[in-house]
């Protein structure tokens, strides 16, 4: 195997190649599946629509069947109709007359009807409005009582608000006069004790800063005195050191004389006071003297220190009774100011109140007078109200009596008409009666008329035809296709003597070879237009595609002459040699909508067929 192959001996080109081709074949089949699985659906949908419309195009020609008929039908009721306006004419203007009558009537009687049901509905008005009247009437007086109540309360009340004035007005008056006098008094008592404590105040303000100028010398006393002290005792403790240390001079007495010289000097420089004896035996002794004396000094230094100590004490205890009296006297200064301003507010406060006393009587005065000036305004307006509805009611129930006068003349000149209108409907009805049966008996004799209209031309076209047979055993060939290629003539029958298409469609003769006679599809119009002008070829085409329908409608002998298909009869065709569709084999629709169905019908089939 070489490079270029694979595992099976087959070259990758090779394997390639096939593998796109059974994806361009797998991808061609599936789209033609698509393909024919789509236009298998466009088949079947098309075979649908062509179904709806066969159904549809064959309701359309049912639906101009049935219309061909009722213009036949309505062609028929034309002439009867045209027969019957002039014997209705006359009817037809008594009724417009009696229509113009009954119409001014009726409208009269919608009129009285109309002025009834608006006289009622016054009626009704003038009951509610007397019934609000009388409810206002009602409302009024409950309303004036009430306020009458209220004016004799509201004046019986005034009395007695001016007779508790009258009484409690000066007796307040003089207790707030004696009260405003009190407050007054004790505001003054209060300001000069007020003044009195500020004196007070002021003098034992100079005695404490006295006390404290006396305790400032007493503390600089103090603080000499305390280093005079301490200046002792350090000369004290000295003094008893030397002490301690004279046991010890009689040993070394020799070393004392040898610093004689060096003592001196230092008990020279330690103090004036102090004096050191020549000899040194006499020294101790004066040294024991002096700190006799020196211990005296200081008992009595303490004593003043003790002295000095109480004054200070006493001096503090001073001091905080000066300092709580001052506490005192500003508690009771702020009380009593307090009390000052309480009193002034509450004399304010009773001022305040008479003014106020006196604007609400005065205002109260003034509502009770405008109270009583408006009920009695209120009073004159309901009184002026109260006549006017008076007068309004009795102009009203002379209205409701003449409505009522008028109503019952009005229901009695209806019942004369009415009664008046029935007699001329019932007359009007006999006459309509009489004038039907009339009607009936010409119809009926025009019904006969008819009769012998056809009977008379059916023998004219068996006349006719035996022309026709005359005429053609001299031209055997050439008579058939001229009567095929002619068309039906509207204008009746040729001026020189020939048949023409229009006598041939009305009946074939009834002989007993040839079969039983045919229906003209023109005839049933000519007798309804007369010489009116051509038919409609469209209708003889429904007739044709139909068949023979309008034959069965007539079933006694003497039928008046009706649609027939082709223009010449059927032993002329089989006779003339030419090749024609027999009747009841199914060939081509001659419609074009039929036309058009059948071969879209086909064409679909052949579709459904090739896939």
């Amino acid at each position: 195997m070489g490079a270029d192959s694979n595992s099976y001996g087959f070259p990758w080109e090779w394997v390639i190649w096939a593998a796109m081709f059974g994806f361009f074949a797998v991808f061609f089949f599936v789209w033609r599946g698509f393909r024919s699985v789509r236009s298998w659906r466009y088949v079947g949908r098309e075979k649908k629509l062509a179904e709806n419309l066969s159904r549809l195009i064959e309701e359309k020609c049912q639906l101009l069947e049935k219309l061909s008929i009722i213009q036949k039908e309505y062609e028929g009721h034309e002439v009867e109709s045209s027969l019957k306006d002039a014997s209705f004419e006359k009817e037809a203007t008594e009724a417009q007359s009696l229509e113009a009558t009954c119409e001014k009537l009726s409208r009269s009687n919608a009129e009285l009807e109309e002025e009834m049901l608006c006289l009622v509905r016054e009626l009704k008005e003038e009951k509610s409005k007397q019934s609000e009247q009388n409810e206002l009437m009602v409302d009024i007086s409950k309303q004036i009582q009430c306020l009458e109540d209220e004016s004799k309360s509201l004046k019986s009340q005034v009395a007695e608000a001016k007779m508790t004035f009258k009484t409690l007005f000066p007796m307040n008056e003089e207790s707030l006069k004696i009260a405003i006098k009190d407050a007054l008094d004790e505001n003054s008592q209060l300001q000069e004790s007020q003044r009195q404590l500020l004196q007070e105040v002021e003098v034992w303000k100079e005695q404490v800063s006295e006390l404290n100028k006396q305790k400032i010398t007493l503390e600089d006393s103090k603080v000499h005195a305390e280093q005079v002290l301490s200046d002792k005792d350090s000369h004290i403790k000295t003094l008893t050191e030397h002490l301690l240390k004279m046991n010890d001079w009689a040993a070394i007495l020799g070393e004392d004389r040898r610093h004689e010289d060096n003592l001196e000097s230092e008990m020279n420089s330690e103090s004036e006071n102090v004096a050191y004896l020549d000899h040194p035996p006499n020294r101790a002794l004066k040294k024991l003297i002096h700190a006799a004396k020196f211990n005296a000094s200081f008992k009595s230094l303490e004593g003043e220190r003790s002295q000095i100590n109480i004054q200070l004490s006493e001096v503090d205890k001073m001091k905080e009774e000066l300092t709580e009296r001052i506490k005192n006297l500003e508690t009771e200064q702020a009380s009593l100011q307090s009390e000052n301003t309480r009193f002034e507010s509450e004399n304010q406060k009773l001022q305040q109140k008479l003014k106020v006393m006196t604007e609400l009587y005065q205002e109260n005065e003034m509502k009770l007078y405008g109270k009583l000036t408006t009920e009695e305004n209120c009073r004159l307006e309901t009184e002026e109200k109260l006549s006017k509805v008076d007068k309004r009611i009795s102009h009203a129930t002379a209205k409701l009596e003449t409505y009522r006068k008028r109503a019952n003349d009005l229901e009695e000149e209806l019942e004369r008409t009415m009664h008046y209108y029935q007699k001329r409907t019932i007359s009007y009805e006999n006459k309509v009666h009489d004038n039907w049966f009339a009607a009936r008996t010409a119809e009926r004799h025009l019904h006969d008329l008819r009769k012998e209209n056809a009977h008379s031309r059916q023998k004219l076209t068996e006349l006719e035809y035996k022309f026709e047979l005359f005429e053609k055993n001299l031209h055997l060939l050439d008579v058939p296709k001229a009567l095929f290629c002619r068309e039906p003539s509207p204008y009746g029958s040729s001026p020189l003597g020939q048949p023409s298409s229009e006598t041939r469609a009305f009946l074939s003769p009834p002989t007993s070879l040839e079969g039983p006679p045919r229906i003209s599809p023109l005839l049933s119009r000519r007798e309804g237009r007369g010489s009116k002008g051509p038919g409609n070829p469209l209708d003889h085409q429904i007739t044709n595609e139909g068949g023979d329908s309008s034959s069965d409608m007539l079933t006694d002998s003497h039928r008046r002459p009706s649609d027939t298909g082709p223009l010449s009869p059927l032993w002329e065709k089989g006779a003339s040699g030419d090749d024609f569709p027999p009747r009841d084999l199914p060939g081509p629709p001659t419609c074009s909508i039929c036309k058009y169905a059948w071969f879209l019908k086909i064409f679909f089939k052949a579709q459904y067929v090739f896939y």
